[in-house]
């Protein structure tokens, strides 16, 4: 009986470390969806742990996340939200490449470093992420590349635009209402774009 009361107590305190990192990381998104942060990153914590890919990826970008919530005060750091979605987007996720891109851009609670940022966002357009194909083309047309080329900026967004990314979409049927530095007007691909992103 003692032996027993032993094991339950034992298996009670570290029961969460027997769960395979799938549960540990349903756990925690469930937990990060019901605003218990802090059991979220426990449960990202340990599921990071596995030796899956998948999933550690997964759990390092979700921390990363996490550590930049608006509402998880609490937890709020920037510096360790860097550091995970880095990990993240080191083994290649392209979720975490944009977002740690961003961070990197926006210098706001970490140092800026556009270097880090082209670096970051090109290795996400590189996967045919839409939002990273977007914001690319945004960077080229303000310049941060260098000279501005029209036609260029416009591929990027047309990449984006043809996987039914909406911001994009728009971008484009201004550039063709408007035109831009080498790209002429076009009424009828403007309205073209207008009208997919009003259905």
């Amino acid at each position: 009986l003692f032996v027993l009361s032993v094991v339950a107590v034992f298996y009670a305190a570290f029961k969460d470390f027997f769960l395979q990192p799938a549960a540990q990381f349903e756990l925690a998104i469930k937990s990060d969806a019901d605003g218990k942060y802090k059991k979220a990153e426990k449960y990202y914590i340990l599921a990071s742990k596995s030796e899956t890919g998948e999933i550690k990826r997964l759990s390092f970008y979700y921390l990363g996340l996490l550590y930049k919530k608006k509402d998880a005060s609490l937890l709020k750091n920037y510096q360790k939200s860097e550091q995970y979605l880095k990990k993240s987007a080191d083994l290649g996720l392209k979720q975490a490449q944009y977002e740690l891109a961003l961070l990197y851009h926006a210098g706001d609670k970490i140092p800026e470093n556009i270097q880090k940022a082209l670096l970051y966002m090109k290795m996400a357009v590189d996967q045919g992420f839409a939002p990273a194909e977007y914001v690319w083309a945004v960077w080229l047309e303000r310049g941060l590349m260098g000279r501005i080329e029209g036609k260029k900026t416009l591929s990027y967004y047309e990449k984006a635009a043809q996987k039914g990314y909406l911001p994009a979409m728009k971008g484009l049927a201004l550039i063709y209402k408007f035109g831009s530095s080498d790209v002429l007007p076009d009424a009828e691909k403007a309205n073209y774009w207008y009208e997919k992103v009003s259905k």
